[in-house]
């Protein structure tokens, strides 16, 4: 699958988006994990935490690598 985004592909992030609603699956979130940002597709929630996957799955750091992401290591939802 192509990706949605394309590296240096500039967006907008909502970051208030999860102040009242959890993200849901399908939704573009940025995140950040030591010092690092990326952004990735919500495929899961469960448990304060969200499971993440790029559209590139044989070339993405997601969380089939790194497991489930914190809800409180979201910046934001991508407003394409």
């Amino acid at each position: 699958m192509l990706p949605t985004l394309k590296p240096g592909t500039l967006v907008w992030v909502f970051h208030w988006a999860f102040l009242f609603n959890a993200p849901k699956p399908g939704d573009i979130v940025v995140f950040r994990i030591s010092g690092e940002v990326f952004v990735k597709r919500v495929e899961k929630v469960s448990d304060n935490q969200v499971y993440l996957v790029g559209d590139n799955p044989e070339d993405s750091l997601d969380s089939r690598k790194l497991g489930a992401i914190s809800l409180k290591n979201l910046v934001g939802k991508v407003i394409v």
